[in-house]
């Protein structure tokens, strides 16, 4: 039963990082990307994330 909460739990974090990035809160963006990639990273949802701030830097 935890797989799925972790799972859910990596996907809200991804959107508060790319909230964080798009305000340009970077401090706390890379407080929350260490944890996130130390204990939570699922690499799906990082990619998506990855995408995100690639796009976001483009436009």
């Amino acid at each position: 039963p935890f797989y799925p909460i972790a799972l859910m739990a990596s996907k809200h974090i991804c959107n508060l990082l790319k909230a964080l990035f798009a305000t340009e809160q970077y401090d706390l963006f890379d407080k929350l990307m260490e944890v996130y990639t130390k204990y939570l990273k699922v690499e799906q949802h990082f990619f998506e994330l990855r995408d995100f701030v690639a796009e976001y830097v483009k436009g």
